[in-house]
């Protein structure tokens, strides 16, 4: 009976340990889940904005100066093609403003499929009577701003981004997601933290079944996190063989730290700004000189030094017939999924630690000689320089086992 109620004794403390293990990995999941969930939206919701300008004809920004420069005609046709770009990006709504006299109006704006089917066309130079701070901040700070917004269409995490026209028309351009979903995915990853601790906890009782669950669970999370980062914007440059940049998009350019305008037209071969570190630009500068193709993921620095994973295929295509030879290079930083697959691997090797331990707690009767061994396996895996096991008694802690 001694033996058992020892073993019942250290059991109790790894099940104080383990809960505040489980407890901390909770809470550390969800907020960093949360926050990469908001910079993926953010990012989402500017490349939305910016998407407006390519969207629209090159001069309409210049020609839209007040409410009798665009027929309600025209506007109805560009109407519907920013409404298509908007459902076929999975944005509620996709707009422009010019102010006047303090007042903001819409010169350009989408409409929902449900509003298309219906013919009902907002009117041109729609006054925006309940413009929120948010907006009116974005205006006159000349910077983007991102804010939860609550109007007639109903309530939305929003971006007001400025922008000017190629003669120098100021106007702003915005992008909404419906705050719903938003709150909705929130919930979710906070359902998904607190199934895993439940998951968790069960371990200590049925450890060959839960080790199997678990592994699963942390596999459909990698698998929620390729989806989330395939589904972000990808960065996109086109060059010719000889290193000139025929095109590139903005994702691309903050990839490499630089703006659209210091890179377009130039050849990637000069010194342009890049980090002699830039695994990205090296790697297609040797495709370009090797005439060949690459695909593969690597750890790249940028212009502050910032260390990220970068996901690149470069394609260097050979014309069939007549005309020239181009490269296409697609890139997107997948640091979050590096990160989760690495997340995968400790946790793994924590629950190895956690099995071999209840193995020799119930193999060995010897406390005094296995708890050494236990807390020594624990430092080991786990890369701790020092472990002790504490008993608290009487206002004072007896060191029941320690390992250096």
């Amino acid at each position: 009976m001694r033996k058992i109620r020892q073993k019942r004794t250290v059991f109790s403390y790894f099940v104080l340990v383990y809960l505040v293990v489980v407890v901390a990995f909770t809470v550390f999941h969800y907020i960093s889940e949360s926050r990469r969930l908001e910079d993926v939206i953010k990012g989402r919701l500017q490349n939305g904005a910016s998407m407006i300008k390519h969207v629209l004809p090159p001069d309409y920004f210049d020609r839209a100066k007040d409410q009798y420069s665009i027929s309600q005609t025209e506007y109805n046709k560009l109407t519907e093609v920013l409404s298509k770009a908007a459902w076929e990006n999975k944005f509620k709504y996709l707009y422009a403003f010019k102010e006047q006299n303090g007042k903001f109006y819409f010169i350009a704006t989408s409409i929902t499929r449900k509003e298309f089917s219906e013919n009902k066309f907002e009117s041109y130079w729609l006054d925006y009577s309940e413009a929120p701070p948010s907006l009116v901040k974005a205006f006159k700070t000349h910077s983007t701003v991102y804010s939860k917004v609550r109007d007639r269409w109903g309530t939305f995490y929003t971006v007001f981004q400025p922008e000017y026209s190629p003669s120098g028309q100021y106007y702003i351009v915005g992008a909404d997601f419906d705050y719903q979903n938003i709150k909705s995915s929130l919930g979710k990853i906070l359902t998904g933290a607190s199934v895993q601790a439940v998951t968790l906890l069960l371990l200590l009782f049925l450890i060959y079944y839960a080790l199997s669950r678990l592994q699963k669970h942390y596999v459909r999370k990698l698998q929620h996190a390729n989806t989330v980062n395939e589904a972000s914007p990808i960065g996109v440059m086109s060059l010719q063989p000889n290193g000139i940049i025929d095109y590139v998009n903005p994702v691309f350019a903050s990839l490499v730290g630089l703006s659209v305008n210091s890179l377009d037209g130039n050849n990637i071969n000069d010194n342009l700004g890049f980090s002699k570190n830039d695994e990205l630009v090296n790697r297609i500068r040797i495709c370009l000189l090797r005439q060949i193709s690459w695909q593969g993921e690597f750890l790249n620095t940028s212009i502050t030094g910032r260390e990220y994973w970068v996901n690149a295929n470069i394609s260097y295509i050979l014309p069939s017939q007549e005309g020239k030879a181009m490269v296409n290079v697609f890139a997107s930083d997948v640091t979050p999924q590096m990160q989760s697959r690495i997340s995968l691997g400790q946790h793994n090797k924590l629950l190895k630690y956690l099995s071999q331990a209840i193995h020799t707690l119930l193999a060995n009767p010897e406390i005094n000689k296995t708890l050494p061994e236990i807390l020594s396996q624990y430092g080991q895996n786990l890369g701790k320089s020092q472990v002790s096991l504490l008993k608290y008694s009487l206002h004072s802690y007896e060191i029941l086992a320690s390992w250096s």
